[in-house]
């Protein structure tokens, strides 16, 4: 939750990214192979972009297992995916069929389209038709807005239907900072809460938007 975010929580995740990081970029320059894992959810095809561009000047094995929509289990049964965070750890080398090479030539465009988004230093990224774009932080609000039922909801359910209906590679917590600005900006009244030990409790009314 948004809450989250405070008492050293910012400062402590990105210790743990640069940790991680150094740690990928000391095996590259040793010769060890990198392995993307990449899905449709705009976080990991940032986090490919970025780790093509740190890599760019790096002659290391590079190669991509990118998710697939939908995986066939049966004659009747179909499962679909949207991000690698619903796959079993256990099951991920039953993807490794899919997994690409990555040539020098292709690094060096992704790397470059990285660094062209760096350039623009958008506050949001999204994946429009494909593409790795900057947008407005507000780019998906309309979705958020769409789905606020007429009556008194709670923030959690809101959340759940934006999440389970439109399949944007979101998590709930960019959904819930999205839904605390249209409270700061009185779209969405507090007319509740259910307290701290249920997450995203609030209460909340639309007001005229």
């Amino acid at each position: 939750p948004p809450s989250q975010f405070g008492g050293g929580y910012i400062e402590q995740f990105f210790q743990n990214q640069r940790i991680d990081m150094g740690k990928l970029l000391k095996a590259a320059n040793n010769g060890t192979p990198i392995r993307i894992w990449v899905s449709d959810s705009p976080y990991t095809i940032c986090g490919f972009h970025f780790i093509c561009h740190m890599l760019k000047d790096v002659a290391c094995e590079l190669s991509a297992v990118h998710l697939p929509k939908y995986v066939q289990i049966s004659e009747e049964k179909i499962i679909s995916y949207s991000d690698w965070a619903e796959i079993e750890p256990n099951k991920f080398n039953e993807f490794l069929y899919l997994e690409k090479h990555i040539s020098p030539l292709e690094k060096q465009i992704y790397s470059s389209h990285w660094y062209n988004l760096m350039n623009e230093n958008a506050l949001l990224r999204a994946v429009v038709n494909g593409e790795l774009i900057s947008v407005p932080e507000n780019f998906y609000d309309h979705i958020i807005i769409d789905n606020i039922p007429d009556e008194d909801f709670i923030m959690a359910s809101l959340i759940g239907t934006v999440l389970g209906k439109h399949k944007l590679g979101l998590n709930d917590c960019w959904v819930a900072l999205r839904i605390e600005r249209m409270i700061e900006e009185q779209k969405l009244i507090i007319i509740g809460d259910k307290g701290k030990s249920y997450s995203y409790g609030k209460i909340l009314r639309k007001t005229q938007m």
